[in-house]
């Protein structure tokens, strides 16, 4: 059925943003969102168009110049002539509420592409992709490029008297905390998982990034309470079963319960493995696992807002950053196209409910050798992601740097078959970027056959 229905303007409007720059150049420094295209009618574009280039390059801007810039273009005919600008400036008696103006054209030019948009999806359904997923997917892409260009929302302005009242609220109340602590009482102090900001953990494969969120995500719900999403790529869900088994259950001999046996279900109808279950499905909190496994970043995202809807998204992990697909082969062109799906990510996270943090691995561009490799420039693809990232912590871990030996002296694992082999494996925590605190460095010990790292106490 044809919709013969007008898209949504208002010229009335959309002049008095244009009578406004004449009368006062300055005034378009108060629109900054604002872009030609955001206009309906084509010769309001244009005007806007020679308004936004008479501004860049610093010319004055008012009638006569940008008569002239539309002359030179050879729009000024088109538009009506030099009346057409005069009458712009008669029926705006001042500058003052360009702002106002302003919003009113780009909400309606935000709602005209989704107009727009929801002819394309409808292509896509009759396309017949061959899930409905996929579909899905291609769809969000549809109204995720709208919705990347139209972040601005007046319900999230603090003003200035309501957002003091707001702030002082809220350093009267300690039970806000707008942040989530990690297992490491030393990170903690370096490292606050913020609402809506996002930490980068970078590391070589083999050095324990999996094993560093699995943790944080436990903590989360364990000790905390809060509901962690933790999105993957490479293992599957047993396997992350396994091994919190092994972290957190302990045999009838006192002892940790190893992969293999795990794995061949030797406690299965175990006491053991029934006390685990149960102290797990009584955490405060819940552990969401989500396989995206060759899912595009609109798909991720989507899911990340339906959990979040659900309130299962407290935090949310994404293992890793560069397993999410891309369509780019050139270096450069992926590394660009990884920092988009960064931003995306971020910006999912930031406009959810609860705004919950997001921390994303990532690899790196090649070995670790020393501790003083850490540093920005070897997370891979690294550019865009530093660039987005609140906070970057490297995982190193010394054992493996040094090709079975430690550098450092500790006490050995007692109780271990052999007195002279330290089972705690030195691994530094390594902030090499935080945006609200200090850079810096921690000690943990990692015990391997626990797929876990404790504090160095």
């Amino acid at each position: 059925m044809d919709d013969d229905r007008m898209p949504p303007h208002d010229l009335d409007a959309e002049e008095a943003v244009l009578g406004s720059c004449l009368i006062d150049g300055e005034s378009i420094d108060k629109i900054p969102f604002l872009e030609p295209d955001h206009f309906y009618r084509d010769k309001n574009q244009w005007v806007f168009e020679a308004i936004v280039n008479l501004q860049k390059r610093g010319d004055a801007l008012n009638q006569v110049t940008v008569a002239h810039e539309l002359s030179r273009n050879e729009r000024l005919e088109s538009i009506g002539g030099s009346d057409y600008l005069s009458n712009l400036i008669m029926n705006v008696p001042t500058s003052v509420h360009i702002d106002h103006y302003a919003r009113i054209v780009w909400r309606l030019s935000g709602h005209r592409r989704l107009i727009s948009a929801a002819g394309n999806i409808s292509e896509i359904a009759y396309n017949d992709p061959p899930t409905v997923s996929e579909a899905l997917s291609l769809a969000d892409g549809k109204i995720g490029d709208i919705r990347s260009d139209y972040t601005m929302d007046d319900d999230r302005t603090s003003y200035h008297g309501q957002g003091m009242l707001d702030y002082i609220n809220t350093q009267a109340d300690a039970t806000i905390k707008p942040w989530l602590t990690t297992p490491w009482d030393e990170y903690n102090e370096f490292v606050r998982l913020r609402n809506g900001k996002a930490t980068t953990i970078a590391a070589p494969s083999g050095m324990g990034k999996t094993m560093f969120c699995e943790q944080l995500i436990e903590h989360c719900a364990r000790d905390i309470g809060r509901n962690g999403l933790y999105l993957f790529n490479e293992l599957d869900p047993i396997d992350f079963y396994n091994r919190r088994s092994c972290r957190l259950m302990t045999t009838a001999d006192h002892k940790a319960p190893t992969l293999k046996d795990l794995e061949n279900g030797v406690y299965a109808d175990s006491d053991e493995m029934a006390e685990l279950v149960a102290s797990v499905m009584n955490w405060p909190g819940k552990t969401t696992l989500v396989d995206c496994t060759g899912w595009n970043v609109y798909r991720i995202c989507s899911e990340i807002k339906q959990k979040a809807s659900q309130g299962l998204a407290d935090m949310v992990i994404l293992d890793y950053l560069q397993l999410v697909p891309t369509t780019s082969k050139d270096d450069s062109n992926r590394a660009r196209e990884l920092g988009t799906i960064f931003q995306l990510l971020k910006q999912t996270c930031r406009t959810v409910s609860g705004r919950p943090p997001l921390i994303v691995v990532s690899q790196v561009n090649n070995a670790l050798q020393e501790k003083s490799d850490c540093a920005q420039n070897k997370l891979r693809d690294s550019g865009a992601i530093g660039n987005f990232s609140n906070v970057i912590t490297f995982v190193f871990n010394q054992w493996d740097a040094t090709k079975g030996g430690c550098l450092h002296k500790c006490k050995l694992d007692r109780g271990t078959s052999r007195d002279d082999i330290c089972m705690r494996r030195c691994v530094w925590l390594v902030t090499v970027k935080n945006t609200f605190g200090p850079k810096g460095e921690v000690l943990l010990k990692q015990i391997p056959h626990r797929f876990k790292f404790v504090d160095n106490n």
